[in-house]
């Protein structure tokens, strides 16, 4: 029969039960530093990140590129305008996600995200 564990960090000894030699998962290596899920989840979260806010200039470039060849007609500068404030509204939720992501990081005891170093 074979056996795989995932293991938290600061729940306890979680494999004490499984025989030896059984490899044990999770967010860190035996060691206790950041092993592939870590790294995995880093990776995304910057992926993440840096589209979201390439996506977030484009349509806030959009949306005035609208509202500057709108030639007076109100609908096209009132859509323009609404682009804008919905991309700077999604921007600010990017940055919320900042607050959520560091919450996480303190959880499980790991730096996810890498490229902020506040200490």
């Amino acid at each position: 029969m074979k056996y795989l564990s995932l293991s938290i960090p600061g729940f306890g000894n979680i494999d004490s039960d499984l025989p030896k030699g059984v490899p044990v998962g999770g967010l860190f290596d035996s060691a206790g530093n950041p092993g592939t899920g870590v790294n995995a989840i880093q990776a995304f979260v910057i992926l993440t990140i840096i589209v979201a806010i390439l996506t977030t200039l484009v349509f806030i470039l959009k949306g005035g590129w609208d509202m500057i060849t709108s030639r007076g007609i109100k609908e096209k500068f009132h859509k323009g305008r609404d682009r804008v404030i919905y991309a700077l509204f999604g921007l600010f939720m990017i940055l919320i996600s900042f607050l959520f992501l560091s919450a996480a990081s303190a959880f499980f005891g790991t730096d996810l995200l890498p490229f902020l170093k506040y200490k």
